[in-house]
This record gives C-alpha cells, structure tokens and sequence, in this order.
C-alpha cells in the first residue's frame, strides 16, 4: 500500500515539472496562461481523487491516465509550435528531442496506466506483455531525452 501512496504522489511532482519546462518553453503568453490554470485543476482533481478512491491502484490508474493525456495534448501542441517556428536545423533543437520524449513516453505509458486494472483481472500475462512494450519505450524516450540534453547550446 506504501508504494501506491508513494508513486501517487510521483504522478504529482512528474506533471508539475514537466508542465512547467512547457510552460518556459511555450510562446503564447495566452497557452502559458491556459497551462498554469490547467496546473492548479490538476491539483484539485488529484486531491479529489484522493479522497474518492480508497483503493491506490485504482487511483493510480485514473490519475496516472489523466497526466499522461495532459502530458500528450501539452508537449504535443508545444512540439508543434517548436517545429512550425524553427530558425536552425530541427536536429540541434534540444526542446525538439525533449518534448518528443516527453510525447512519447506519455503515449507509450498512457494504455498500461489506463488499463492495469483491467488487465489485471482479465490477463495478468496481457499486463506483463502491455508494460514489457512500455519500458521499451520508456528506454527509447530516455535516448531522446539524453540526445536533447547533448544538444549543441545556443549563444544569447
């Protein structure tokens, strides 16, 4: 039961970091605001969500999944907006590879994180397989990240 609290809280700390590197790295001063707003629902749903689910894994599941949809609609839009506005090459743009990782890693997690419980009850070997594909993503992510912190820095 520990762990579940635990990796609740997790969800918490992952959303509010990367939704604020969004955030800095975001142009529109009206998606920044719509952002920051998005940030403080997400913390009254989290709270709520603590207090209507007594069961962690379910809780997990429902908010794991509700992060990770955030995760994809926010570093999507915001890797759309890098690609559309790029002045050099696209390959040297370290918020290109990040926010990639970030979309990826939030789609690739999104089924197991929505489904767990599902899958738990209907077949334990279908769950195994879903997070077998999820920490090859998870690695794949990882590689992005890194080649976006490697990224050449820019000059101001």
């Amino acid at each position: 039961m520990y762990l579940h609290e635990l990796a609740y809280v997790y969800l918490l700390f992952e959303l509010l970091m990367v939704i604020y590197i969004i955030i800095f790295w975001q142009e529109s001063l009206l998606v920044k605001k719509i952002l920051q707003i998005t940030i403080f629902l997400y913390i009254a749903f989290w709270v709520g969500a603590r207090y209507l689910f007594s069961d962690f894994t379910r809780l997990y599941s429902i908010v794991g999944s509700v992060s990770k949809i955030f995760f994809v609609l926010s570093a999507g839009y915001t890797l759309f907006i890098v690609v559309e506005n790029r002045i050099g090459m696209l390959r040297q743009d370290k918020r290109f590879w990040i926010l990639l990782s970030f979309v990826l890693n939030s789609c690739g997690t999104l089924m197991p994180f929505a489904l767990q419980e599902l899958l738990w009850i209907q077949s334990k070997q279908a769950l195994f397989i879903a997070w077998s594909i999820t920490l090859v993503i998870t690695i794949i992510s990882n590689i992005l990240f890194t080649i976006g912190f490697l990224c050449p820095q820019k000059q101001t």
